[in-house]
This record gives structure tokens, C-alpha cells and sequence, in this order.
């Protein structure tokens, strides 16, 4: 099993289903010829996996796009600024980062104080409070000194560094739209599921999100690009996407976790 590293965790991550997801791609999809778009990038786990030549990455949390934007323009300066806080890791620093991240002007220190929080928070669950003048997350101790992946790090800023990779903070729609023929749209949403709302880390992803991600879905199916879809086994999914193959996940240890609190079975759904 294939199983990569990411740079900072990110809850709902693909990284025990890349082999998965290798063995499900769409056979025509020239990774060297057409784009890649993933609206939901999180820890850009499978975009690493790719490594395809042109993509289009986003996501809508702001405080996470700026992470790979500060990769993609000044790798060095990042990088300084996130092993300062890894050196002065402990529960002070933490407090301190996510009492004060709100008001840093500084666009490469606030992304690496994000990504601080998100390796040092518990179950990196790391959400800014209500009134937007602080991050809620409690500290989990690492019981050994921080250390960057070099290597990681590097080979990630480029790819990110492509002239022909694009990194926007928008909602998924901006990028769906930009679909053309033939392009691959991989899309990691807040699952689908009525009983327990889908949650995203910001913002509540609601069933009318749902039913706009549906829309969007449709409209890049008609443009003829390739989309593969993770979600719940859900009843509105089967009848909206009804011209979609829908493909049982494999029993990874994580989806066997996920399936313990889901009301239902996870899928892929496929266009091809």
C-alpha cells in the first residue's frame, strides 16, 4: 500500500487511498497534456501523488491556500519562519500562535503559524473563534523535537512552482468552472450525510452546497471533463449523478474508521 506524506495533517486526507485512486484514474487523461483541478485541496496529498504538468488547486480556507501560495513564491522565507516556531514548540507558543494569529499582517508568518497549529492541535481540528479574533484548538505535545521534511518540503514547492500551476482560495465552483475537455476534476468534499451534517473545518458545507456541487458537477460532465467524486453512499447523490458509475471504497483502515461514525457507505463516483 502506498501511503505519503503530507507536510501537515488535514482531516479527511487521501493518504491511505492513493493506490486506490491510481487504479481508478481515467485511462484518457493525459497528465502531461490536459489540467488537473482539485477544489477541495486540503493537504494536496493526491496532487503531490500525480504530479501532474498544468493544475488548478484551491480550496476556500484562505489561512490554507496561503500556505502553498507562500511555497510557490518565496519557499525560503516560509520555511524560516515555520522552523522558528517548530524550535519553540510547547504549550506557551501554541497559546500564544492561536491567540494572536487573527491580527499577524505578516502573509508568509500567518501561514506558518497555521501550519504550526495544524501539527501541534489535537486531532488537528483548528477553527478561528466566532468573533474572527482568534483560532479554538487545544495543544497535543509531540513528545519529541519538530523536525521539517526537507526533502518533502522541497520537491512540493516544485511542483508548486510550475508556471502552469495556479493556486486560488475560492469557492469550489470558480475552479470547476474552469474545466475544460478533457481535464481531470478530483474532488475531497465534506461528505454528504443527513443525519449528521457534513462540517468543514471553516464553514458549514450545507445540503445546499451540496446540491450547488452536484450543479457544478453536471456542468463539467457536459464541458467532457473526467471527474472522480468521494462521498457518502447517499440517496440524492445516486439519483442526481444517475449516469455516474459508483464505486464501493476499498476497506482501508481509514475508511473502516470513518464508516464506525458515517450513517452511510463510502463511494467513488466516476463519469468514465
Amino acid at each position: 500500500m502506498t501511503i505519503q506524506e503530507t507536510l501537515f495533517p488535514w482531516v479527511g486526507n487521501k493518504k491511505f487511498y492513493l493506490d486506490f485512486i491510481e487504479s481508478h484514474l481515467p485511462p484518457k487523461w493525459n497528465k502531461d497534456k490536459n489540467t488537473y483541478i482539485e477544489p477541495f485541496l486540503g493537504s494536496a496529498i493526491v496532487f503531490t501523488f500525480l504530479r501532474p504538468r498544468a493544475a488548478i488547486i484551491s480550496d476556500c480556507s484562505t489561512y490554507l491556500m496561503d500556505i502553498f501560495k507562500c511555497m510557490k513564491s518565496n519557499q525560503k522565507l516560509l520555511y524560516s519562519e515555520v522552523k522558528k516556531l517548530y524550535d519553540a514548540n510547547g504549550k506557551e507558543t501554541h497559546s500564544l500562535v492561536k491567540s494572536t494569529i487573527c491580527q499577524t499582517r505578516s502573509k508568509y508568518l500567518k501561514s506558518a503559524m497555521f501550519w504550526y497549529l495544524l501539527k501541534t492541535s489535537l486531532y488537528s481540528f483548528v477553527c478561528p473563534k466566532a468573533d474572527g479574533t482568534a483560532f479554538t484548538c487545544c495543544y497535543k505535545s509531540t513528545g519529541k523535537p519538530m523536525q521539517m521534511k526537507d526533502e518533502l518540503y522541497a520537491d512540493t514547492c516544485k511542483l508548486l512552482q510550475q508556471p502552469s500551476v495556479q493556486i486560488l482560495d475560492e469557492d469550489f465552483e470558480v475552479p470547476m468552472s474552469k474545466g475544460k475537455k478533457g481535464d481531470f476534476i478530483f474532488i475531497d468534499p465534506p461528505y454528504m450525510n443527513q443525519k449528521r451534517p457534513s462540517r468543514k473545518i471553516y464553514n458549514s458545507f450545507t445540503a445546499t452546497d451540496h446540491e450547488r456541487l452536484v450543479n457544478a458537477i453536471l456542468k463539467a460532465h457536459k464541458k467532457g471533463c473526467y471527474i472522480m467524486m468521494f462521498n457518502h453512499d447517499h440517496p440524492y447523490l445516486r439519483e442526481k449523478l444517475a449516469d455516474f458509475n459508483v464505486v464501493p471504497v476499498e476497506h482501508t483502515k481509514l475508511r473502516k474508521m470513518r464508516s464506525h461514525f458515517a450513517t452511510y457507505e463510502e463511494v467513488m463516483f466516476t463519469n468514465y
